[in-house]
This record gives C-alpha cells, structure tokens and sequence, in this order.
C-alpha cells in the first residue's frame, strides 16, 4: 500500500482550493464578457446602420458612437435654437 506523505496531501489540497478559485474566476469573466456584449449590441442598435457589412469589433462600434455623438453635438444646437446658432 502506497502513503502518502503529508506535504503530498497539502499539495493536492492546495492545488484543489486553486482550481476551484480558477473555476469562479472563469465564471466571473464569462458573466462579464456576456454583460458587456450585451450593452455593446445595445448601443449598435441605437447607432445609424453602416453601409459596410463587416463585423463589428469592439474598437470600430465605440469610434462609431465616438463620431456619431460628436456629429450630433454639432448639429444639434442650431437644429433646436435656430435664431440662436445662425
């Protein structure tokens, strides 16, 4: 019969405790990466369609709120105060 050494079991305890730690920590970011694409199609469904049908990455949705809001902002005050912003 082969026993095990107390440093052996503290080490397979150890590396059990690490695991399940891992194993939460993986479930955590997967909730969070699943949070985050969820808001992310929510502000592609409020920006205007593209013309392009490519895949939007994370970088080229966030420009294109970037420049949408900034095209907005320019043109909203002389859309709502047109005696104001000739």
């Amino acid at each position: 019969m082969n026993k095990r050494t107390k440093q052996e079991i503290e080490k397979e305890f150890c590396l059990g405790i690490i695991l399940l730690l891992m194993a939460a920590h993986n479930e955590l970011e997967k909730n969070r990466r699943a949070n985050l694409r969820g808001h992310l199609e929510a502000l592609k469904s409020i920006l205007p369609p593209e013309n392009d049908t490519h895949r939007d990455t994370t970088l080229s949705l966030l420009t294109r709120a970037r420049n949408y809001i900034r095209v907005s902002l320019t043109f909203l005050p002389s859309f709502c105060f047109p005696d104001k912003f000739p």
